[in-house]
């Protein structure tokens, strides 16, 4: 037996020890997540899952809204819906979750063992994604990501050959497509995949061309002309055709400070960056720019993808922080890959090689250690049994002060117990205006409008909210910024309406209220 086939042996016992751990770990992180966060995505994800289950033959009046309402492209969904991962069982739905995750991280591993045929450079690029903070805060919810993260990273495996055969080509386009009807934004690599196509000029390339996007254009053709309704490609053309070319400028110069803020925010939750911070965000993106340079100069699908992607982001109708974060995380290992790239082009010699690399990962780790910490010790912290599936949420994680953390944990588990009730006393075929939304759709299983932006009038209100007769005043705010229990205030002294508490008095002053029009 040789000493080479012996250290292959050691070197893959090793790994598959790690790749163990790692899960252990996550699915530990993640364990007794039966419940949603306040946020739209775990809820509207949740319900398009039983939309298309094969398990569930019932409907309601909620399934029918969602799936006119919800921009969400279908494959995450189906694939929680083919599983039997819906309203019915959250805690499959996050363990499948997390399972993508987790095959993600080994995509991405192998993706850097095929550009660098090192082991250890894989497994090390696989473990800094793994224990970035914003992987472990993402993974306390229902993000299409984690999915999404392993179409992008097959194709760039798929197709990363000098000489790409007609097979890799077809399979390629497949995982394409499938990439854009997980995350609309997916588009993006549609396009570069056209592009590498024209440059390429394969055999048949037409068809990969055609492979690659007719799904999402059927899945945007049957939301268009079947229930007529908009996506956010729609929202983003009407926003471009609707502001002036200085508005464009501005809101362009906004966008990119926010995502050069957002992207320090995937390393550390400290919003105030140090020299130290800004100095290896900056050295980040300069070696960043010359993999980059390396990988485009020889027509490689990534780096044809991250221009194009970036540009998307840059013009997609968002702008919030924490969505902008999730557009940035899918690319993050892209760039941590050309930063190896850029340290083998700059030095012959691997002795600096691993010196370079062994300073980039000094200064990651001294920056992100922190934060990632931080969201493990709350993540693992000692908390009543009855309260801590109401802790599965990335706001547990990420929100500093404990007490803040364990009120919104509280009310979330009030909403959460309380919202089932709500159907008792609202008809199947009625609707309800409500702070949260998604979350009410899940748990009421009843339509659901978001308040109206209307001053603080009892007629305004009652002229600008007749479409529903129903009403929850519920302890958080709305997407509109009314205050908490809004509209309580409003219509507590109207006699067109009658409001009474839905939590048992033992919930304390959480309690949620349902309002109707008399």
């Amino acid at each position: 037996m040789n000493n080479r086939y012996i250290f292959e042996s050691t070197s893959n016992i090793v790994i598959a020890a790690i790749i163990i751990a790692v899960s252990i770990f996550y699915f530990y992180f993640t364990s007794g997540d039966s419940v949603v966060g306040m946020l739209g995505d775990d809820a509207a994800y949740l319900l398009q899952a039983e939309l298309y289950s094969p398990w569930v033959n019932d409907s309601s009046p909620a399934i029918d809204y969602i799936q006119k309402r919800s921009f969400y492209p279908p494959i995450y969904p189906i694939v929680l819906g083919m599983f039997g991962a819906d309203t019915h069982n959250l805690i499959l739905a996050s363990n499948l979750t997390v399972s993508f995750l987790l095959l993600s991280f080994l995509i991405i591993g192998y993706f850097v063992y095929v550009l660098t045929e090192s082991k250890f450079t894989a497994i090390l690029i696989a473990l800094m994604v793994a224990f970035l903070p914003k992987s472990l805060l993402f993974s306390q919810d229902l993000y299409s990501e984690f999915l999404f993260m392993c179409f992008i990273y097959a194709a760039f495996i798929l197709v990363n050959d000098n000489e790409i055969s007609s097979e890799q080509w077809l399979l390629g386009a497949l995982v394409i497509s499938l990439a854009s009807l997980t995350r609309s934004i997916g588009i993006g690599l549609s396009c570069a995949f056209i592009i590498l196509l024209i440059i390429k000029r394969p055999r048949y390339y037409f068809y990969y061309i055609s492979l690659s996007c007719m799904p999402f254009l059927m899945w945007m053709f049957n939301r268009y002309v079947l229930i007529g309704d908009v996506s956010y490609i729609t929202q983003m053309v009407a926003n471009s055709n609707a502001i002036s070319a200085y508005d464009v400028f501005s809101l362009l110069q906004n966008k990119i400070i926010i995502l050069i803020q957002s992207w320090s925010r995937l390393f550390t939750s400290k919003v105030d960056n140090t020299i130290f911070v800004t100095s290896f965000l900056v050295m980040f993106f300069i070696l960043s720019l010359i993999g980059f340079y390396s990988r485009l100069i020889k027509y490689k699908l990534d780096a044809i993808f991250i221009p194009v992607y970036l540009l998307l982001v840059i013009i997609w109708p968002f702008n919030e922080f924490y969505l902008l974060e999730r557009f940035i995380y899918p690319v993050f290992p892209v760039l941590l890959i050309y930063i190896i790239i850029a340290i083998q082009k700059l030095f012959s010699q691997k002795k600096y090689q691993y010196i370079s690399f062994g300073v980039i990962l000094l200064f990651n780790i001294s920056i992100v250690l922190p934060t990632s910490i931080s969201y493990i010790k709350r993540g693992f912290i000692d908390i009543e049994p009855n309260l801590k599936p109401y802790t599965r949420t990335g706001h547990w994680l990420a929100t500093k002060d404990y007490e803040d953390a364990f009120q919104y944990a509280s009310i979330l588990k009030v909403v959460i117990e309380s919202l089932p009730y709500v159907s008792n006393y609202v008809p199947e075929s009625a609707c309800i205006y409500s702070a949260r939304t998604p979350l009410v759709l899940l748990f009421t299983h009843r339509k659901s409008l978001y308040f109206p932006d209307v001053k603080n009038s009892a007629d305004d209100f009652h002229e600008y909210t007749s479409t529903c007769d129903y009403f929850l005043a519920m302890p958080m705010t709305s997407s509109n910024k009314q205050s908490i229990y809004y509209p309580i205030e409003i219509v507590k002294s109207d006699a067109r309406y009658e409001v009474f508490p839905i939590a048992d008095e033992k919930q304390g002053k959480n309690k949620i209220f349902l309002i109707k029009r008399i």
